[in-house]
């Protein structure tokens, strides 16, 4: 008798320490990160050779609460002229992965970041200062504005000889996802 009230004491503890783990929402469950609560900021700057160049883009979760990103930023470079008559400005495509990082090789779904209060997020922007063609030189942008989970623009140096890309956001602070 005494051990089948000891099991029954294990069981009815591990049943309340298991709805007391249950307790917190799950990540579906969490609100998308909004603006007010992200700010960005550039990162290292991953050049691997072969002409490829890129930058990660840190997001911040400054609110006080957790939220969750999936997905890809909408970034667009822009290059103003000496004559700041002219702005050139392309959208950098969104790709899964690229030469110098982005999601794990054979992975094409963005995963669901889950950000608690004060952690980072990343997403990698890469391009190539090789011309193409019968190009002499390239463009180089200065400016990266980002308007997708937030609105901000960020001077960083990207050259443009190839359309630039934009991998999704992904945990930590590399921009790209482990294996």
């Amino acid at each position: 008798m005494t051990r089948v009230m000891g099991v029954a004491g294990l069981l009815f503890g591990g049943a309340a320490a298991l709805a007391a783990c249950g307790s917190s929402p799950s990540p579906a469950a969490l609100s998308p990160c909004g603006a007010a609560q992200l700010s960005a900021s550039p990162s290292h700057r991953p050049d691997a050779g072969l002409g490829h160049a890129g930058i990660t883009i840190l997001l911040h979760n400054t609110g006080s609460s957790t939220c969750t990103l999936r997905g890809y930023a909408t970034v667009t470079l822009v290059n103003e002229s000496v004559t700041a008559s002219h702005v050139a400005s392309v959208t950098a495509r969104k790709t899964p992965s690229g030469y110098l990082g982005g999601l794990a090789p054979g992975t094409t779904t963005p995963p669901l970041v889950t950000l608690k209060s004060g952690e980072v997020a990343s997403f990698l922007v890469e391009g190539t200062d090789v011309p193409e063609g019968t190009a002499a030189s390239c463009i180089t942008f200065k400016e990266l504005r980002i308007t997708a989970p937030l609105r901000t623009s960020l001077g960083a140096q990207l050259p443009g000889c190839s359309p630039p890309q934009v991998h999704p956001f992904v945990p930590g602070v590399t921009g790209h996802q482990s294996s």
